[in-house]
């Protein structure tokens, strides 16, 4: 089973950096990273071997991932940002289920949220959001653990550049759409860095949040509470409100050589309020 990995990347050579070393590393699987690079000065291609880098002026991240998924040959694709990156042998276990469960047409998995220096903060499992809280609220999906059979986006499922900050929710909202075929595990596959630059700090998401919620043909905004109440409920039933003890292997801007373990990191469940940095 092949994957592809597509990487939308620009002025961020060193979080890069760590992305593709986690993408290189996978075992047991066949992947192509496609980098598609909006013309960061000075980047060197050959610097981010094995990374398939294409630099290519695009309108926004997500018009970059289109790009991506336009180069792409395997038949599961993902979508990993510069400050994302893969645990070990993730890509590994995710084929296994995609494998045994041929019917399977995407898969759901947790994320770990990291400080800058790599230090794991917070475990957030996965659990399938219902449309209505999606379409009102936030998938409360992680992109980078999300992963998809390339046969869907040959069908139409696609990112939309018109969105700059909100897209990857809008692509699983559209995702959830068009299959009921979605397989959540209960493993971790991928960690999110608070570099203090994310897209999601930008005061415009909000703008686009709410510009989603009120356009025709979405629920009412009066079912923006209960679907909250609701999805609270359904974590805490399905136990993704517990904090995990596990070790995370990552790199790190310490150490982009190699991975540094973090053992036995007892993680919240929890999105971090404060001290997401040192």
């Amino acid at each position: 089973m092949k994957f592809s990995i597509i990487t939308p990347s620009f002025r961020q050579p060193e979080w890069l950096r760590l992305c593709v070393a986690s993408v290189a590393d996978q075992q047991g699987v066949q992947v192509e990273h496609l980098v598609q690079d909006a013309g960061t000065p000075g980047l060197q291609p050959a610097d981010f071997f094995p990374a398939r880098m294409e630099i290519k002026p695009d309108d926004g991240m997500y018009d970059a991932i289109n790009h991506g998924l336009d180069r792409a040959t395997g038949e599961i694709c993902a979508h990993l940002n510069c400050d994302e990156q893969y645990l070990p042998e993730a890509l590994q276990r995710v084929a296994q289920i995609f494998e045994a469960e041929p019917a399977t047409d995407a898969v759901l998995a947790g994320t770990i949220l990291t400080r800058d220096d790599g230090t794991p903060i917070t475990c957030r499992r996965a659990i399938l959001p219902r449309p209505t809280y999606a379409a009102l609220v936030n998938s409360g999906v992680h992109s980078c653990s999300v992963f998809w059979r390339r046969r869907l986006s040959q069908e139409g499922l696609r990112f939309d550049p018109a969105w700059k900050l909100i897209g990857d929710a809008a692509f699983f909202l559209e995702l959830m759409r068009r299959t009921s075929r979605i397989r959540v595990v209960d493993f971790s596959t991928s960690a999110f860095t608070f570099t203090g630059v994310n897209m999601g700090d930008d005061p415009r998401m909000v703008d686009e949040a709410i510009r989603r919620r009120t356009m025709p043909g979405s629920p009412p905004e009066w079912l923006r509470l209960p679907s909250v109440a609701l999805h609270r409920v359904r974590r805490f039933l399905a136990g993704a409100q517990r904090p995990t003890t596990m070790d995370v292997a990552l790199y790190t801007l310490a150490g982009p050589e190699k991975r540094t373990l973090f053992a036995q990191s007892t993680l919240s469940a929890h999105w971090p309020q404060t001290a997401c940095r040192r």
